[in-house]
């Protein structure tokens, strides 16, 4: 159904669906805490609003070139819907280009969080730690299990005897 024709709750639902686990991880300055693929949050603003039917804006508000730190406004929008949200964003990374694209990331996926997009992480309800945890459990199981039950192969770099194929004229030369 497009954008237009969704309730509001059904508009709410799709938004706020929790993403799939990959795109959860620790966040690498502090495990502690969850960091969200930008992807996934791009790939849910177009499944909900469509290709070109969301809009962003990007304003520097800060960046001194003695600073390391590069803030950014985003203005979000989804016109059809009238759907207006603002944050601001920032990164400071060595690299100052990525330190641009990291602020506008962050406005974005801050203006995405307004709307719902991946609020379970945004609310602490979503453990990363203890998520990565029960999968390296599991993982380990596997791999004890796969050890007693998978049959057990040998490979050696010895010739197959042929044991009388059809084409062993083809084989012979003649």
């Amino acid at each position: 159904m497009p954008p237009g024709k969704l309730t509001t709750e059904e508009l709410r639902s799709k938004l706020t669906a929790p993403l799939p686990s990959e795109a959860i991880r620790p966040d690498p300055r502090n495990p502690k805490l969850s960091a969200i693929n930008p992807a996934f949050i791009l790939e849910r603003l177009n499944e909900v609003f469509g290709e070109g039917g969301w809009t962003e804006r990007y304003a520097v508000i800060e960046a001194h070139p003695d600073a390391r730190m590069i803030v950014v406004k985003c203005d979000f929008a989804v016109p059809k819907l009238k759907i207006f949200r603002q944050a601001f964003g920032g990164n400071a990374n060595e690299d100052r280009g990525d330190a641009f694209k990291g602020a506008c990331t962050d406005a974005l996926t801050k203006c995405a969080s307004k709307l719902g997009i991946a609020n379970q992480v945004f609310k602490g309800e979503y453990d990363v730690q203890v998520k990565h945890e029960a999968k390296a459990e599991r993982e380990q199981h596997l791999r004890k299990t796969d050890s007693v039950t998978a049959p057990h192969y040998r490979f050696s770099n010895q010739a197959i005897p042929d044991r009388g194929s059809r084409n062993q004229k083809d084989r012979s030369g003649s």
